[in-house]
């Protein structure tokens, strides 16, 4: 009877833990969708402020052109340069980003099947044990009652014997 008792408990353990409730009440979908959508805001407001940078520069550079002033055209070049390559380096960013956001994900599910897998295993290894343990306390019940009956058998017997004397 006791290791039934034990068996249900561990049983009863083993099905809390699986469950690997950690306060967060978002799912790993949810998780990633919002991990996305942050990445395509911090992306378009990124995209909104270099295309300000830019369009400044270019109005900068051709009000130098239209003046002839060569020192505010060479500063204005140099600007919008830079602008540009601010514009690509974000937009690298965002791709690599996006990338690593992709493989976050690929990395998820093969942990998720692979935790998946596991618990199978653990929960097949957990009942094949359980069973084990039930068969064994069945036979030694089995064996408790025959060694009981075989006690009392004796009992009648000599109770028999005593009657006949």
């Amino acid at each position: 009877m006791k290791k039934l008792a034990f068996l249900a408990v561990i049983a009863g353990t083993l099905t809390l833990v699986s469950c690997g409730n950690n306060g967060n009440n978002e799912t790993a979908g949810e998780q990633v969708d919002n991990a996305i959508d942050s990445l395509d805001h911090s992306a378009d407001k990124a995209e909104v402020e270099l295309k300000e940078k830019m369009d400044k520069a270019q109005k900068d550079l051709d009000d130098a052109v239209a003046r002839g002033d060569k020192n505010a055209e060479e500063e204005a070049r140099k600007a919008l340069d830079d602008a540009k390559s601010a514009w690509e380096h974000t937009k690298e960013a965002v791709n690599n980003a996006a990338e690593d956001v992709k493989e976050g994900v690929n990395n998820t599910v093969s942990d998720a099947k692979s935790a998946a897998e596991n618990i199978a295993d653990k929960t097949k290894e957990a009942t094949n044990k359980a069973g084990e343990d039930i068969k064994s306390a069945a036979q030694e019940t089995k064996q408790d009652i025959k060694d009981a009956a075989d006690k009392a058998d004796k009992k009648i017997e000599n109770v028999k014997d005593a009657l006949k004397k």
